[in-house]
């Protein structure tokens, strides 16, 4: 039998390694780690408490109910109005903070609100009601960030400025403005209360709320890919006639890809793309 002289014994993980000057003789085997670890309350059912399976600090597609229920704080919040039904108002659960799957229609319905294609309509022809509070849209801030995070990659800094704005708030803005420049200029950049594509949760407005964002490396971007994400360039350059609003290259509005791709191919606004006024 071989004489193995052992000098120096170092431990490593689940296995050993015997050591004199250069190895003699070693042994290694990675033993496996299986835990069960909280997963969430969402993942089949809000108020039971679910665990994955990990194999190696890996997750597996195993999972379990713990016997735990978890009866947090409930609170419900708009979720918006076109996200099931264009005209119906839907509102979604949360528990501790935490969004669950399940939504609800509230009661209540918009039916003075104005759709072309599934499209909700609002400029200096077609109002909102003073009460639409939806917030803004979880599709649209979404596809925002997306935006966002992709223009990061190539070194652009694209932020809100400007987002949902309730009908109250409009007015304090447009009452401001007007005091300001007066009603006939107020009026080609400054929406009146209840005619704010803020107010539909839709759109938002982009970095400096100025002419000079058009020049700007992230004006430039924005302009030639907002579209692939479902936006548009809402109040486009040379169709002031049309849109009622100067240009305004630093607000955004949300219509979905196919239809934000086939406006933005077209070189139409969105009152020409869907055969409107606003006057």
């Amino acid at each position: 039998m071989k004489d193995i002289r052992i000098g120096l014994i170092f431990l490593i993980g689940a296995g050993f390694f015997v050591l004199q000057g250069n190895i003699e003789y070693g042994y290694s085997e990675q033993l496996s780690f299986n835990e069960w670890r909280y997963e969430s309350f969402e993942a089949a059912f809000p108020h039971k408490e679910y665990e994955s399976y990990y194999v190696d600090g890996k997750r597996t597609g195993q999972k379990r109910y713990n016997g735990k229920n978890h009866e947090g704080a409930v609170s419900w919040r708009i979720e918006g109005y076109e996200r099931v039904h264009p005209n119906k108002e839907y509102e979604r659960k949360y528990l501790d903070g935490i969004k669950t799957s399940e939504t609800r229609y509230t009661g209540k319905n918009w039916n003075n609100l104005f759709f072309v294609k599934d499209i909700l309509v609002v400029n200096k022809a077609y109002p909102l009601p003073a009460d639409y509070y939806p917030g803004l849209n979880p599709d649209v801030l979404q596809a925002f960030d997306q935006m966002s995070n992709d223009a990061k990659a190539l070194g652009l800094n694209i932020y809100l400025s400007s987002g949902f704005r309730s009908y109250r708030l409009q007015a304090d803005i447009y009452k401001n403005n007007l005091n300001i420049y007066g009603q006939s200029v107020a009026d080609t950049f400054s929406a009146r209360p209840g005619y704010s594509e803020h107010q539909t949760g839709l759109a938002f407005d982009l970095n400096t709320i100025s002419d000079s964002f058009a020049k700007t490396k992230e004006g430039v971007w924005v302009k030639n890919n907002c579209h692939k994400y479902g936006f548009i360039i809402r109040y486009p350059e040379g169709k002031q006639g049309i849109t009622g609003y100067k240009y305004e290259p630093w607000h955004l509005r949300y219509v979905g890809i196919g239809n934000a791709e086939a406006i933005f191919n077209s070189g139409l606004c969105l009152e020409e793309y869907l055969g409107l006024t606003s006057p």
